[in-house]
């Protein structure tokens, strides 16, 4: 009874130590924008017009606090960021993910 849960135990630990070794998926961080948003309509036109972008994989907004978090492997701060401006026609802050790429690094 004893040798049968200590076999138990070490396996439990032997498990552990497996989940440990196993290398984790790097998941980016979000992309936090600052947009003013006066309505819900507002925040619904500014999903939308991200919803198909490129690498954008789900969009949350919140018109009270006037932010946009985008969530996406392959997406692109500042493409989004000027995505945002072009339909919004409004100022957009960039809050956290500042990813460049080359392409944009060129144009300034």
């Amino acid at each position: 009874m004893v040798e049968e849960v200590q076999k138990a135990v070490e396996e439990a630990k032997s498990a552990r130590d497996d989940k440990k070794q196993e290398p984790k998926e790097s998941v980016p961080p979000p992309i936090v924008l600052r947009v003013f948003m006066h309505c819900e309509g507002c925040a619904g036109k500014l999903r939308r017009c991200l919803k198909g972008f490129d690498g954008v994989d789900n969009v949350k907004t919140d018109w009270k606090t006037h932010t946009i978090i985008v969530k996406g492997e392959k997406a692109d701060s500042l493409k989004v960021l000027e995505r945002i401006q072009k339909k919004s026609h409004r100022q957009v802050e960039l809050l956290s993910g500042t990813k460049i790429t080359a392409g944009s690094a060129e144009k300034n």
